[in-house]
């Protein structure tokens, strides 16, 4: 035995182009299939700085969507903090500032955060100079 490890490694004729495109219908399906993983838990919105009522994270993987409007985008901005109940430390969180023009004076920013553990949770929503801000909390399966 010389502990010298060995494996198989695939033979890829390079004069073949592996690359493929979807279709327009194979595509729509891919994306149902991903939007069909995934579950509203909560939903909430806001104008100021809050803490959300609680939810229940029952999967491994529970993705956090916030979005916000706003009419100054240099000096907008959002933070969020997911906290487990009874825990004085957040399990996580998301930040974003800015925005993209959106229409007359109006702007949107929009970003994601997963959370990685079950359990009851609240969010902690802090706001700057934004003018109405959404959170969505989905479960993914």
């Amino acid at each position: 035995m010389t502990g010298v490890q060995t494996c198989a490694l695939p033979i890829y004729d390079y004069n073949r182009d592996y690359t493929f495109q979807l279709s327009k219908e194979e595509l729509s399906l891919l994306e149902f299939s991903y939007v069909a993983m995934e579950r509203l838990i909560a939903e909430f919105e806001g104008t100021g700085d809050t803490k959300t009522e609680t939810f229940n994270a029952l999967t491994g993987d529970t993705k956090i969507s916030f979005s916000y409007f706003t009419n100054d985008p240099d000096y907008a901005i959002m933070n969020i903090r997911a906290t487990k109940l009874g825990s004085d430390f957040s399990s996580t969180s998301g930040s974003m500032q800015g925005g993209e023009y959106l229409a007359g004076n109006t702007y949107l920013k929009m970003g994601n955060t997963h959370l990685y553990e079950e359990g009851t949770f609240y969010l902690d929503v802090t706001v700057a100079n934004v003018d109405s801000w959404t959170v969505s909390v989905y479960g993914v399966r």
